[in-house]
């Protein structure tokens, strides 16, 4: 079980390392008008990532990124609620509450298992690739 704590840690700590980094490129390459730093930096990060405008020119692959991402959150959030749940003993998970839980977990990963065979199809039987989007 350590090892999954410290695996854990290990993930979260580069995936903050890669984001700042991340961001201080997308500085580097924006504008000399439009170099935003602490927090409108990071709102505007966020905003970026969260809303996928970039992604809206071609709706098919956007709502696959969608499906994806907030399938993703959905699970993380769930994982997160149950492991609380689980090694610190507190009971707040039951009843009606974990049935709209469950329901939410389940649309979650559905939506994320959809997203990733759609992105399997267009990749593998389409034949279209990234190239062909623009």
């Amino acid at each position: 079980m350590t090892a999954v704590y410290i695996g854990s840690t290990v993930a979260v700590a580069w995936i903050v390392y890669w984001f700042v980094r991340r961001n201080a490129r997308w500085r580097l390459g924006s504008s000399s008008g439009d170099r935003t730093r602490g927090l409108a930096g990071l709102r505007k990060l966020a905003g970026y990532l969260l809303t996928h405008r970039v992604i809206r020119r071609d709706p098919y692959a956007g709502v696959m990124h969608a499906m994806i991402f907030w399938g993703f959150i959905a699970l993380l959030i769930a994982t997160t609620l149950v492991g609380i749940q689980h090694h610190f003993g507190i009971e707040f998970l039951t009843g009606t509450t974990y049935l709209i839980f469950s329901l939410g977990a389940d649309l979650g990963g559905a939506a994320f298992c959809a997203g990733v065979v759609i992105a399997l199809w267009r990749r593998r039987v389409s034949g279209r690739r990234l190239a062909d989007c623009a």
